[in-house]
């Protein structure tokens, strides 16, 4: 493909070089003409669904682990609200008792 351009005898780093400003002068052009509107339309509307295509694996991967998180931070959750009950329930009788004993001292 290189013998086309005529560019077979460049060193790599020159091609890299010469690739590089085309590329820098297809942009400035680009962004001052709109030379390239319909076609960066046309190539967007074939690609859009590729691009999703190759998103979903890490959308779902994020989802799901998402969902793992708030599982985990649900378990968390439900643990810390049993020892809150648990000790609750022991204040709870200890009042009881103080309320029984106030009544005895009363009699």
């Amino acid at each position: 493909m290189s013998e086309k351009f005529g560019i077979s005898g460049l060193t790599s780093n020159a091609r890299f070089v010469l690739v590089s400003i085309l590329s820098l002068i297809l942009i400035v052009c680009d962004s001052h003409f709109n030379l390239f509107k319909d076609v960066r339309y046309y190539i967007e509307s074939v690609m859009s669904p590729l691009f999703y295509l190759a998103d979903t694996p890490s959308s779902v991967a994020y989802k799901v682990g998402e969902r793992f998180v708030s599982y985990n931070d649900l378990l968390n959750e439900n643990k810390f609200l049993k020892q809150q009950i648990s000790e609750m329930r022991t204040e709870l009788l200890r009042f009881d008792s103080l309320v029984e004993e106030n009544e005895q001292l009363k009699n």
